[in-house]
């Protein structure tokens, strides 16, 4: 299936369709939505006998939106070829914007994602396909970090005794107090993480997590997914390879690309705690 075009709120779109008839005399257009509503049709399309192509431009104003944030845009020419009538269909989604909230959707804007590729070795293939393109890598990128577990103790500098401690008025600490106290949780949850609360983490961790959505985005764009997994021990090409692979203690698991998890490695919760209830 081919994959969907994505334009902005109120953006022109222009679709070629091939007509696959010599004898074409005229043909006109409808578009729907993504509920099935007609949001406009009967619009004539010139076309000439002989013609194997036909350009169709969907004007801004078929294009808007309204209170929607996204919609999908069905276009259906008609092409009446001397009595015998030929429908094809397009789509294509619309969405009011590009950019993506940090940090629910990603770590990182799509225009500073942009100049942080320009500098790196594998960000070309962050730069070649369109705006659609980057938001999905982004999006997904982000998912995958946010599987891993990110230690606050880490995050913030702290030694378990500074962490442990109840924290009252006479006590100074550099950690926020609802992240402090005795048998919570070291581990991020992003799902209860607010806007706010991101915003209070150190602004190096901050940026270290925006330059690993880059750098995973890239990997997911250059299409090194197979490779990753063979290296980690999962896909073999040859027989033996796997199992060397778990001889030599390489993990079976791997979230992101080694490369972005090393640049968040500081970050990261690698202990087991067993306790006796």
């Amino acid at each position: 299936m081919e994959q969907l075009g994505v334009y902005k709120d109120g953006d022109d779109v222009t679709l070629r369709f091939s007509l696959d008839v010599m004898s074409a005399t005229s043909a006109s257009y409808s578009v729907k939505d993504a509920s099935g509503n007609i949001v406009t049709s009967g619009v004539d399309v010139p076309v000439s006998d002989g013609q194997m192509f036909v350009t169709v431009t969907v004007p801004g104003a078929i294009n808007a939106l309204g209170e929607r944030e996204r919609d999908l845009r069905r276009v259906t020419l008609s092409v009446d070829a001397g009595g015998a009538f030929i429908t094809k269909e397009q789509q294509y989604i619309v969405l009011r914007s590009f950019e993506l909230s940090v940090p629910k959707q990603s770590f990182i804007s799509i225009g500073e994602a942009q100049l942080q590729a320009i500098d790196m070795l594998n960000g070309g293939s962050l730069l070649t396909g369109g705006e659609g393109d980057l938001r999905r890598q982004l999006i997904e990128a982000t998912k995958r970090i946010k599987s891993m577990s990110f230690s606050i103790r880490r995050i913030y500098g702290m030694d378990w005794d500074d962490y442990d401690r109840p924290q009252n008025m006479l006590q100074t600490s550099t950690l926020p107090f609802r992240w402090a106290g005795q048998y919570t949780s070291d581990i991020v949850d992003w799902d209860k993480l607010t806007d706010d609360d991101f915003m209070e983490f150190p602004e190096a961790f901050r940026n270290a997590l925006a330059l690993a959505v880059v750098n995973e985005a890239s990997e997911i764009a250059g299409g090194s997914d197979i490779q990753r997994a063979r290296e980690d021990g999962i896909v073999s090409e040859s027989i033996g390879e796997t199992t060397m692979a778990y001889r030599q203690g390489k993990g079976a698991v791997s979230i992101v690309a080694k490369t972005t998890w090393r640049m968040l490695l500081k970050y990261m919760d690698n202990r087991v705690i067993v306790r006796r209830q």
